[in-house]
């Protein structure tokens, strides 16, 4: 198992807070059938218009036949959740997408992160996202989501038998499933899990609607701690790459429930906000500050927020290296009625970025050069010699390191990609991290020693080239690390920073330019003479 189950067990109680939340939240997702509150209008509907021309006739996007001795599970609530006439499915469905952005992303997807909730209330949303891989090519869907109806234990997979909706059935992989149960014992078959459950089911007409012929894998998770997120990813990662199919994850999840309409807007801004960042633990924490806020009706930020930690995580181990936000939408937006009351979707894409300079491989040999370098230092011994081959750690760059003991700073330094001139990227890691460690003035006197350095987690923040923009209108919190200048003056923050605060962009550049260059609170917004500058950054950690 990897090193993440370690680095993650100090979320625990979030985890297990996060599980029991799921359960309390099920009556809320099933309450009706249609996975919106109670006081919520009835499903709007289906749009008059005609829809547009999709890649596939949904007529031709059936799986094969099963064996008539399979089991066949007929869609739940039917009627409620979907239409139950195969027409009215068919254009509810490609209306929703073909109302939905046709743009392409630039890499291929990996993995969708969609809400299951009635089609009325989350279809638009979910359309973002199945719009995007229209006509493409899988031969396995795994379907990821939280047990509404029944507790589980852990991870439950369903092994055999197809999911039946108006548009027809689509058959169970049960080699790939019987695969993923035999990986590991918290990995089994939870029968009665998947009885009424729809979180599954609610997805299966979309991916109908815009694959070809596939089979899918049903999974359930409700973790019991962190542990489980590394037992189900790498068990998918390892069927998925073993397996010589092209398979597409979706994880399955609405978002905050039953907070205002105004509450849900900024809930659900904030957990999209820590998907971006593409870190478990983040997510984590994010969601936990999500629940400890006080908003009034929360009862959850996700109520799938195993499945997308899970498939976020083996998404990574598949090549996922970017994700893009899609939607985010929620049911009074959507379908009007009581605004009190709501719940909130969102759609994402984990894709494989063609920019992306650094797999995973990469990125480990840095965090091992960093620790190797602070291990042979604060012993008193010389700066190892390291054999680099790897290309993309003898490119030039900029990357900041950022020592952290059990969440608290501990030392952060950096170089700009220009300032680093012809020093290769890997060079300028091991000279950051032992800067980091010695010679941040903040930690004067107080400076991690060996003895420290084994609770000592590194961070990697590898730099883009930073450019100038016209003015803060430009920053993307949570993506761009921001410089602001004046003169000889000029200080940065990491783009983790605004995620890891909370802060809003006004409370984000106001300590920029106070804490970091020495300028006023406000230089940002009344000084012209200010230059503000962005830049992207890869940043991963032990």
């Amino acid at each position: 198992m990897r090193d993440w189950a370690s680095l993650l067990r100090s979320f625990r109680p979030v985890a297990a807070a996060a599980a029991a939340l799921s359960l309390a939240a099920a009556a809320g997702c099933s309450s009706g059938g249609s996975g919106v509150p109670e006081n919520s209008p009835p499903p709007a509907p289906a749009p008059e218009k005609a829809a547009a021309a999709l890649p596939l006739d949904v007529d031709a996007c059936i799986a094969d036949k099963l064996p008539a001795e399979e089991p066949v599970r007929q869609p739940s609530g039917l009627g409620s959740w979907f239409p139950a006439a195969r027409a009215d499915l068919t254009r509810d469905v490609k209306s929703y997408l073909s109302s939905a952005s046709p743009e392409p992303l630039p890499g291929e997807v990996v993995a969708l992160i969609v809400p299951h909730a009635g089609f009325a209330y989350s279809g638009p949303v979910a359309a973002q996202a199945y719009r995007k891989i229209a006509g493409a090519a899988f031969d396995t869907v795994i379907i990821v989501g939280p047990p509404h109806r029944c507790p589980v234990d852990g991870i439950s997979v369903e092994p055999k038998g197809s999911y039946a909706t108006p548009l027809g059935a689509v058959p169970i992989d049960s080699k790939m499933a019987g695969a993923l149960i035999a990986n590991h014992d918290r990995i089994r078959h939870v029968p009665e899990a998947h009885g009424d459950e729809h979180c599954i089911q609610n997805q299966v007409p979309f991916l109908q609607s815009v694959l070809g012929k596939f089979r899918i894998v049903p999974v359930l998770i409700s973790a019991a701690n962190p542990d489980d997120y590394v037992i189900l990813s790498e068990a998918i990662h390892w069927v998925a790459a073993d397996s010589g199919k092209r398979v597409l994850l979706v994880a399955s999840t609405d978002l905050s429930h039953f907070p205002s309409a105004e509450d849900a807007a900024r809930a659900d801004s904030m957990i999209l906000d820590a998907f971006k960042t593409m870190d478990e633990r983040y997510i984590l924490d994010r969601n936990a500050r999500i629940l400890k806020a006080g908003i009034p009706g929360l009862s959850c930020a996700a109520c799938g927020i195993d499945a997308a930690i899970s498939v976020i995580m083996a998404a990574k181990l598949l090549g996922a290296t970017k994700i893009a936000v899609l939607d985010r939408r929620n049911s009074f937006e959507i379908a009007g009625g009581g605004r009190a009351r709501v719940v909130g979707y969102g759609a994402c894409a984990l894709y494989k970025g063609e920019s992306e300079g650094m797999d995973l491989d990469s990125k480990k040999k840095l965090l091992d050069i960093a620790r190797k370098t602070l291990e042979a230092v604060l012993a008193g011994k010389s700066v190892p010699g390291f054999d680099v081959g790897d290309p993309a750690l003898q490119k030039h760059g900029g990357a900041f390191v950022t020592l952290k003991n059990k969440g608290e700073l501990r030392g952060c330094i950096g170089r700009y990609p220009e300032e680093g001139g012809k020093t290769p990227l890997w060079q300028v890691v091991s000279e950051m991290a032992l800067a980091s460690a010695l010679k941040d003035y903040r930690f004067d006197g107080e400076h991690p020693d060996l003895a420290e350095l084994g609770e000592i987690e590194i961070e990697v923040s590898v730099l883009s080239v930073p450019r100038k923009v016209k003015s803060a209108r430009d920053i993307v919190l949570g993506k761009h690390g921001v410089i602001v200048k004046k003169g000889f003056r000029q200080g940065t923050y990491l783009p983790q920073v605004a995620l890891e605060t909370g802060w809003n962009l006004d409370q984000f550049m106001s300590s920029l330019c106070s804490s970091k260059a020495g300028l006023p609170a406000d230089a940002w917004k009344n000084d012209p003479a200010v230059e503000i500058w962005v830049y992207d950054a890869d940043v991963f950690h032990e």
